[in-house]
């Protein structure tokens, strides 16, 4: 959790639009079935472009977690066949 929190500070303090301040900071959601939820609170300074700014922060945290080796779980579902006689 440490080294996640770190890495999305990094990304944050990183990005050319994200506002020093306020400071970028990290909230904890909730724990998931095989996860934990986190979310990055950032200002930025053009809010026009704020899905622009956050697909680039969104592609930003995939490369450095995939870096970093932290895995993102997703939603696995098992689907059962049955056959009808």
């Amino acid at each position: 959790m440490e080294k996640a929190k770190e890495v999305l500070l990094s990304i944050a303090d990183g990005h050319p639009s994200v506002l020093a301040d306020p400071v970028p900071s990290i909230g904890m959601r909730r724990f998931g079935s095989s996860s934990v939820d986190f979310v990055l609170y950032a200002w930025i300074d053009d809010p026009a472009r704020r899905d622009v700014i956050r697909e680039e922060i969104n592609w930003e945290i995939n490369r450095r977690f995939k870096e970093n080796k932290i895995t993102i779980p997703f939603q696995q579902i098992d689907v059962w066949m049955k056959r009808q006689v």
